[in-house]
């Protein structure tokens, strides 16, 4: 009786709930923005920070993981890019670093290519020449926002190849939600956005992504599976990198990377 009681109750969230339990509600915490702009959906907000240097020469949007908190990008991730005149755009979708709402996949996608938009048609920033970088959730929100706003190439760390295994990855680790990932999740979920189909419509544009090597929530193994289906996908292994640390523990290579990804020539 208690395990079908568990199992339902499993079903119920993954197939009714599931972005109450994906999408977080992310206080604010103190940013340095150049400059803020504010996109309202309804009762929904998405907020954009700029991060302008003096002699900006490139553009880059970035993309947030699940946990949000951009004052965390700003010192592992932005200053970086700033000392190579890189600008950036940082996207807080509904509910995170003080943009109200709450969000949910139809909102994130919703709002996100309003956001988009904006960027490229108020900006000096054009889509076509920026560099999407992302960070695990965000990383599949870039790639489906992509298909309608194609930037020049992407900077990936922490991919899952799809929200079930991810979902799948996190039961196992956990004690209590274990016997879940024994369930067909794919076919029970709400919604379960997949890499390899983005991916199919994103071959014009150069792709590179770091894995840590100790990733225990997006395995290096699937995604490296998936990165040999596609020429245009080049995987970087970063030795003792978990899930957050990626990008930190190879960020010369990363800042590098994202600099060589503006230089390319489109085809």
């Amino acid at each position: 009786m208690l395990l079908i009681v568990y199992f339902t109750v499993i079903l119920i969230s993954l197939r009714f709930y599931l972005s109450d339990f994906i999408f977080k509600n992310i206080e604010h915490s103190q940013t340095s923005e150049t400059q803020r702009y504010s996109i309202k959906h309804g009762n929904n907000e998405l907020i954009i920070r700029h991060y302008k240097p003096e002699l900006a020469k490139y553009c880059a949007i970035f993309f947030p993981g699940r946990s949000g908190n951009i004052s965390r990008y700003e010192k592992e991730i932005f200053k970086h890019a700033l000392a190579r005149n890189i600008s950036i755009f940082a996207i807080s979708f509904p509910g995170y670093d003080g943009a109200e709402g709450k969000s949910s996949y139809k909102t994130v996608l919703t709002t996100g290519k309003t956001a988009l938009e904006y960027i490229n048609d108020r900006t000096s920033c054009k889509i076509s020449e920026s560099v999407f970088i992302a960070r695990s959730l965000g990383a599949m929100v870039a790639v489906k926002l992509a298909e309608y706003n194609k930037p020049k190439g992407f900077l990936l760390d922490s991919v899952a190849v799809s929200l079930s295994s991810v979902i799948g990855n996190h039961f196992k680790n956990n004690p209590y939600l274990w016997l879940g990932s024994l369930l067909p999740l794919a076919n029970i979920m709400e919604y379960d956005p997949k890499l390899s189909e983005s991916m199919d419509l994103l071959t014009y544009a150069p792709v590179v992504i770091f894995q840590g090597e100790h990733d225990a929530l997006t395995p290096y193994k699937d995604i490296h599976v998936l990165s040999e289906r596609f020429n245009n996908i080049e995987l970087v292994k970063v030795i003792n990198g978990s899930h957050s640390d990626a990008h930190k523990k190879e960020i010369d290579l990363y800042i590098n990377t994202l600099e060589t990804l503006f230089e390319l020539r489109n085809e």
